[in-house]
């Protein structure tokens, strides 16, 4: 059965390179055979032995308006089951297809349609949605899905308000299933920041800070005391602080806080997802803002402390039931962390156990969407042998 799997594949977001990764590697035994639409193939090439794919090359100097391409069609022609992956669909920057991808699978719906291609949300978070059209393109998209199966309650919501009538199912992120490198690789990681015999911490910041919540943020100021709160926390605890970029725009940002403080940094550019989270294990806590920094971090077992910089991340933490502990923005902008701060890490080895406990939940509903589409595949390749 062949699959093509729209997403972020360009190995930039190392959230979405988990998902994708974990997608490959969880389903590398299944009857099926993944098409990765992806403006660098290098990337992929990197990860032919997770499983059974065939990267598929919509850089724009290929003519393609990323999905909208020769290739890209006639890989999408062949195939029976097309998934929805990660939080795609969103309508922000709606006609920037460097960004949005909703407006770009839209118009794919005619060719959908007329080669009979199931079509599912796969793993995937909905929103958020703020015109008009970007609602439009949702419930059309939405509509032609034949099941969803959504990450998080406030997803599902979103689709029932857009008046979706069919299956849905609650599943896990995917990325809670990405393969881990060995030990040995965040080890050696650690050896080189020369932090391998010393107790870390990890901080993720990104440079949207308030534009999700479409709200302006003193870059300068919120800068200048979450290089405050690190300090605190390396002088309160002895802990060594290391800033980690899971997206190679926020690497500037990360630097910057990383020469303030004098510690290590982490661009996103030196790391696979597999091989970051064999490093994140090894780290006491991390403080993020990237919602797929939390989420790697967790499935290793490292307790996270989010600073709330869109909706999801904030959901994130209600999952987690440790929504008490989240910073906001206006935390370290107004400089009033340090209680809250104070109490994440007097707390830490509960918030370990509650955080843990969840994961584990998330880990088998994530499980749960690998075997909805091995019960889809499986049941086309009994119908191709006896056709």
């Amino acid at each position: 059965m062949n699959v093509y799997l729209f997403g972020s594949h360009s190995g930039n977001n190392l959230g979405d390179a988990a998902i994708l990764t974990s997608i490959l590697y969880n389903c590398r035994n299944l009857p099926a055979h993944f098409f990765v639409p992806t403006p660098r193939p290098k990337f992929c090439a990197s990860l032919q032995s997770f499983g059974n794919f065939t990267p598929v090359n919509i850089h724009p100097l290929t003519l393609s308006w990323r999905f909208l391409g020769f290739e890209s069609l006639r890989c999408l022609k062949s195939c029976s089951l097309a998934l929805i992956c990660d939080g795609i669909l969103f309508g922000r920057q709606l006609f920037n297809p460097m960004f949005n991808f909703i407006s770009n699978i839209f118009c794919l719906l005619p060719f959908l349609d007329k080669w009979k291609v199931d079509l599912w949300c796969f793993g995937a978070g909905l929103g958020p949605f703020q015109s008009k059209a970007s609602r439009f393109m949702a419930k059309a998209l939405l509509s032609r899905c034949s099941r969803l199966l959504l990450r998080d309650d406030d997803s599902i919501a979103l689709a029932r308000a857009l008046d979706y009538q069919g299956t849905i199912i609650r599943v896990g992120d995917l990325a809670y299933l990405n393969y881990v490198s060995p030990d040995d690789v965040g080890n050696s990681k650690a050896y080189e920041l020369g932090l391998f015999d010393k107790p870390a911490f990890g901080v993720n910041i990104t440079k949207y800070l308030g534009s999700w919540l479409k709200r302006s943020v003193d870059q300068g100021k919120f800068l200048a005391n979450l290089v405050n709160l690190v300090r605190f926390i390396k002088r309160s605890m002895g802990f060594e602080p290391v800033f980690i970029s899971t997206h190679p725009m926020d690497d500037d940002i990360n630097h910057v806080a990383a020469l303030e403080v004098s510690c290590s940094f982490i661009s996103a550019k030196k790391f696979l997802s597999h091989d970051l989270m064999s490093f994140l294990k090894k780290l006491k806590f991390l403080i993020g803002m990237r919602f797929h920094s939390l989420v790697l971090s967790s499935a290793v077992g490292t307790p996270v402390l989010a600073i709330i910089y869109a909706d999801k991340a904030k959901s994130l933490m209600n999952l987690y039931k440790t929504e008490d502990y989240a910073l906001t923005i206006d935390a370290v902008v107004e400089n009033y962390w340090e209680q809250p701060l104070k109490r994440f890490t007097e707390d830490l080895d509960r918030i370990k156990i509650v955080q843990s406990q969840v994961v584990e939940r998330e880990k088998e509903l994530a499980r749960l969407g690998i075997e909805e589409l091995a019960k889809a595949v499986s049941k086309e390749e009994v119908k191709v042998k006896h056709g």
